[in-house]
């Protein structure tokens, strides 16, 4: 979820969306996808925070949304998009923030989370595909199983049979689930480590070989090589793209 406050960026994602937008706006863009962020020219200086939301907490706002709004027909077709657009309204700036700040900081319980989260994910449910959308996004998959697993321990050597023995199920069985759902567990283990990259650099505490470690690679310039043919920018790129904006980004 991005709260973009002042500037323009076009995003365009992995599967196949081009999204240009202007602060204030809020922006709600899918899991299991990789996104590119260029800066367009404008006369005002980037400005946006980020925070990531889990399956659990846009599932909890899902069946909030099904049981206040039982008389809004939602659709069971699968979404046509990957985002969500709606202008940052009166107060939502102050409740993005808050979360925003307590996620940093722990004060708030996770039933207060849970609210805030409902709050900001409601700005959207009135266009056509938010319910189709939020539906998809909150059933858990086993790639996201797996995700959590990597992301735990991210500076550990997975193997795929480390993962099956944490599933309790074979190494073929693992596989031929993940490709029903159109992955596989090399391409889940890319994504944890390079998402948790981007995630430390944007920390500004560790630099670009201290971040390759931490993420299970031996070598910082095969990191470099596996970052940039992944995100389509080096990390010292990435850096210099952060520097050039005030930014904030969450767990």
């Amino acid at each position: 979820l991005i709260k973009l406050t002042t500037g323009k960026i076009s995003i365009t994602t992995s599967s196949g969306e081009y999204i240009t937008a202007s602060g204030p706006m809020l922006i709600f863009l899918a899991k299991d996808q990789t996104i590119h962020i260029t800066m367009e020219e404008t006369h005002e200086q980037l400005n946006y925070n980020l925070i990531e939301l889990d399956s659990a907490s846009i599932k909890n706002a899902y069946n909030f949304f099904l049981y206040e709004h039982a008389d809004f027909s939602a659709p069971l077709t699968k979404p046509t998009t990957k985002h969500l657009l709606a202008p940052i309204e009166t107060g939502v700036a102050r409740v993005f923030n808050l979360l925003h700040s307590s996620n940093k900081s722990q004060k708030l319980s996770q039933d207060k989370k849970e609210y805030l989260i409902r709050f900001l994910l409601s700005e959207f449910i009135y266009e056509p595909e938010a319910f189709a959308l939020f539906r998809e996004l909150s059933q858990n998959t086993l790639a996201e199983n797996i995700y959590n697993i990597i992301i735990s321990d991210i500076s550990r050597k997975w193997a795929l049979k480390d993962i099956s023995d944490s599933l309790y199920m074979s190494c073929s069985t693992l596989k031929r689930k993940l490709k029903q759902e159109n992955t596989s567990f090399s391409e889940v283990y890319l994504n944890a480590r390079m998402n948790k990259a981007t995630k430390l650099l944007r920390n500004s505490e560790y630099n670009i070989t201290r971040v390759a470690y931490m993420c299970g690679y031996d070598s910082a310039s095969y990191f470099t090589c596996v970052f940039k043919k992944h995100f389509k920018t080096t990390p010292s790129e990435f850096l210099a793209f952060l520097s050039s904006s005030r930014h904030q980004y969450v767990n």
